[in-house]
C-alpha cells in the first residue's frame, strides 16, 4: 500500500482513518499539518505561493530568484475541496 492510500482523510480508502506516522505536510522545518488536508492542498499551496512572492518583493531589495511549483494532483488521486464537491457534470 503506498503512503497516499495510508493518508486517505475521505475514509473512502482508509475507513479507520489516515496513518498520521505517515501523512505529514512541512514548511521549511516546521509541521504544518498531520495529516495532510489533501481536500485542500492546492489551494494551500498556492496560498503559500502568494505569500512567498509577496514577501520577495517587498521593500526596497528585490533580488530575482527561480521558483519551481509542481502540482500534487498530477502524481496522486484528486479530491475535491467542499465549494467544488458535485460541482461538475459527469
Amino acid at each position: 500500500m503506498s503512503v497516499l492510500w495510508t493518508c486517505d482523510t475521505s475514509g473512502y480508502f482508509q475507513p479507520d482513518g489516515p496513518e498520521n506516522s505517515q501523512c505529514f505536510l512541512y514548511r521549511g522545518q516546521k509541521l504544518i499539518q498531520q495529516p495532510i488536508q489533501f481536500q485542500t492542498l492546492t489551494e494551500d499551496m498556492v496560498t503559500d505561493w502568494k505569500s512567498f512572492l509577496d514577501q520577495s518583493q517587498s521593500g526596497k531589495t528585490r533580488q530575482p530568484f527561480f521558483y519551481y511549483f509542481s502540482f500534487p494532483h498530477v502524481h496522486t488521486a484528486l479530491w475535491a475541496a467542499k465549494d467544488f464537491k458535485g460541482k461538475s457534470q459527469r
